[in-house]
């Protein structure tokens, strides 16, 4: 009898075991293919660094591209200047977390020496407010504004955990794209 006990306890361990390394074995492989991917896509001009910088946003960036989903930019601005007051700033190596990297982009860019640094978010980048925004919320100099003032929000947003303000007139919807809904409708028609 105590033999046959032995077997039994023996048996209920051995799939727990092979079960652990299979989940380890696989995290592992998914984290592989992780970095890979994430290599090629921080290459892509318009989402360059931003997986260096944002796990969570990599992971939803995946989720969507699984789904076949994309993020659009919706709404309008209402004018609050909410934008201006509290923003990251990026480089070629991506968002800012040094001053002295600051100081240099003001020195070949005298255009950005419009942003004083306010402080640091919750992840270490720089937070910077827009001098030439007025109380009211409103651009000193709406016509020379910076690309990046005129084209704000960026879809990309969602990838580096970047946040809309509150009240904010935009939003961010998760849609398919047009081309992957003809690239089935034609296929079902075949």
């Amino acid at each position: 009898m105590p033999a046959m006990i032995l077997r039994r306890q023996a048996a209920s361990k051995l799939p727990w075991r092979y079960i652990f390394i299979f989940m380890v074995n696989t995290l592992l492989h998914f984290l592989d293919f992780l970095t890979v991917i994430m290599k090629k896509v921080s290459k892509v001009r318009g989402l360059r660094g931003i997986f260096a910088f944002s796990l969570s946003g990599a992971l939803y960036y995946f989720w969507l591209k699984i789904r076949r989903k994309t993020i659009v930019v919706r709404g309008r601005c209402r004018g609050c200047g909410s934008c201006c007051m509290e923003l990251c700033l990026e480089n070629k190596d991506g968002w800012l977390r040094s001053e002295t990297v600051f100081r240099e982009i003001i020195i070949t860019h005298p255009e950005y020496n419009r942003f004083e640094i306010t402080g640091r978010d919750s992840t270490g980048f720089l937070l910077f407010k827009c001098t030439w925004c007025t109380p009211q919320g409103t651009c000193l100099h709406y016509s020379k504004r910076l690309d990046l003032c005129k084209k704000f929000p960026e879809s990309s947003l969602p990838f580096v955990g970047g946040k809309l303000p509150v009240n904010c007139g935009y939003s961010f919807e998760v849609v398919t794209p047009f081309d992957n809904i003809l690239k089935k409708e034609l296929k079902r028609k075949k």
